[in-house]
């Protein structure tokens, strides 16, 4: 994660002085620093004129606005991660019950011919995911109905 600001003096009149927060291995600009080019700079000196805190324009003002964002980028990822099998595999510890992961258990279960076991393990991989990003898009949809448009 890094944490970028812009410094020339044109570049804060286009982009506000606001900080963008990037992470992932496109840098996060798909999800979260659109939503933060857009969010309005007045917006943000509304709050401090009427008093606010800088951590409460950013729990008040700015988190609200990027949450949906943040929920995409964190489906994304997890959506990866539960495909990702090279890089992860390396890391694994197999140790049982201790530090197996699913990609693992289902190799492991290919290899002894338990095809009923490895579908076991596939299906509740599919079945979680497909349970976070019900769950995100319910959130969202929620979220839509509360968000205030300007």
């Amino acid at each position: 994660m890094k944490i970028t600001e812009p410094y020339s003096p044109t570049a804060r009149a286009k982009a506000s002085a606001k900080p963008v927060i990037t992470a992932g291995s496109n840098g996060g600009r798909s999800t979260v620093q659109p939503v933060l080019e857009d969010l309005e700079h007045e917006v943000e000196e509304a709050a401090a004129t009427l008093g606010a805190t800088r951590l409460q324009t950013f729990h008040r003002v700015i988190l609200p606005a990027i949450r949906p964002a943040l929920l995409t980028g964190f489906a994304l990822a997890f959506a990866r991660s539960v495909g990702e099998y090279g890089s992860v595999i390396f890391i694994a510890g197999n140790l049982p019950y201790v530090s197996e992961i699913a990609p693992l258990l289902i190799i492991i279960r290919l290899e002894e011919f338990d095809y009923a076991g490895a579908t076991a393990v596939g299906c509740i991989m599919l079945l979680l995911s497909f349970m976070v990003l019900l769950a995100i898009n319910l959130f969202q949809a929620w979220s839509r109905r509360y968000t205030v448009k300007v």
